[in-house]
């Protein structure tokens, strides 16, 4: 599976790794099932496995949301 690449306003740009978006679903098949929803009416859902292994800041002073790769430096939206 590919590497997917999300850019949000502002040029902020996420990775996700397959690990990220896909679970096996262990049936008699030996399926895959993504868990990237991106036919939302309002846009994309990222649940918590596309922030697997990385820090999310909060900067409530700001009012804004930051995340960062475990050893990289922060990028805020």
């Amino acid at each position: 599976m590919p590497i997917l690449k999300f850019v949000f306003s502002g040029g902020v740009e996420i990775l996700l790794h397959p690990s990220s978006y896909m679970d096996n679903t262990q049936n008699e098949f030996g399926l895959w099932t993504s868990r990237l929803y991106i036919e939302e009416p309002s846009g994309a859902i990222l649940g918590a496995s596309a922030f697997m292994y990385r820090e999310i800041i909060f900067d409530e002073e700001s009012q804004r949301l930051g995340f960062r790769e475990a050893g990289h430096d922060c990028t805020v939206v």
